[in-house]
């Protein structure tokens, strides 16, 4: 984190180095909330830490367009998990807009997979959303399953 942060965001085939960080931190803090153990990590604090390295993404994807829907996925999984909900949802559905703007089928399946588990299980926005993103890694001989942050059932995450 310390080299992208004291680093320009102008290279476009840097987006994996700017995504993993958020990506980790989000994994990490959901494993940790999942076992009940947010001390996992001695001195961890999860949200400043996916806090941080949502903002270095952030700070890339304003640079570099393909980055934003990444951004959305990882920042409303991060307020998922510290409890914000509707602001969790409203960063994926951004996420799935921006993805399907920029014509990023993939990251709008990830992002649409994201939104269909954090919906009710009987919200029709959420059923649709699951299905595309199903149909888009099948298509794409991707596991449905190819998300990191993972969510067993739909409707259990809100």
């Amino acid at each position: 984190m310390e080299v992208i942060s004291t680093s320009d965001p102008t290279i476009v085939y840097k987006l994996e180095a700017y995504a993993a960080p958020a990506e980790v931190w989000v994994t990490l803090w959901q494993r940790a909330a999942r076992r009940a153990d947010l001390t996992a990590v001695p001195g961890a604090d999860w949200q400043a830490r996916t806090t941080a390295a949502c903002e270095q993404l952030r700070r890339f994807a304003k640079v570099i367009r393909i980055a934003r829907p990444r951004y959305w996925l990882w920042r409303g999984l991060a307020y998922h998990l510290s409890g914000q909900a509707a602001l969790a949802r409203r960063y994926l559905r951004r996420g799935v807009a921006t993805a399907r703007q920029l014509e990023m089928r993939y990251e709008e399946a990830l992002a649409g997979m994201h939104l269909g588990f954090l919906l009710p299980a009987a919200d029709p926005e959420g059923t649709a959303a699951t299905a595309r993103a199903r149909g888009s890694f099948s298509s794409r001989s991707a596991p449905a399953t190819a998300s990191p942050v993972s969510t067993p059932t739909r409707g259990d995450g809100h």
